[in-house]
């Protein structure tokens, strides 16, 4: 399918081509689930699914990015959308890697004292 980049008359498609969610009464905001199936999810995509935040706020916080220059996780903590341990989780999940809480699940500290087996 597809999408135009810029300069398109097609009133469904936004700036780079993100499309309108529609269907309902509910005023237009971006689709944030049209990049679900990317590769590497977006942050966003993943906050939205886990429930942290709502599309309303994902729509202000990338609106006060663009304008900042700060990157979406900074916006959502700097407003106190989101806590960090949520931040660190959703990032460890769009890299594919494993997120442990180390205040819920310290370490052995005798572990660090362990000779390194070959």
């Amino acid at each position: 399918m597809y999408i135009p980049m810029s300069g398109g008359t097609d009133k469904r498609y936004v700036g780079g081509g993100l499309r309108l969610a529609s269907g309902s009464a509910a005023p237009l905001r971006l689709d944030h689930g049209y990049f679900e199936s990317e590769v590497r999810p977006m942050l966003g995509s993943i906050l939205l699914k886990k429930g942290w935040i709502t599309h309303d706020k994902l729509d202000a916080a990338l609106e006060a990015a663009r304008v900042s220059g700060m990157r979406l996780g900074e916006t959502l903590l700097a407003r106190g959308w989101l806590f960090e341990p949520e931040l660190a989780s959703a990032l460890a999940e769009q890299f594919g890697l494993r997120y442990v809480d180390l205040v819920r699940h310290p370490l052995d500290p005798s572990a660090a004292r362990r000779p390194r087996s070959q």
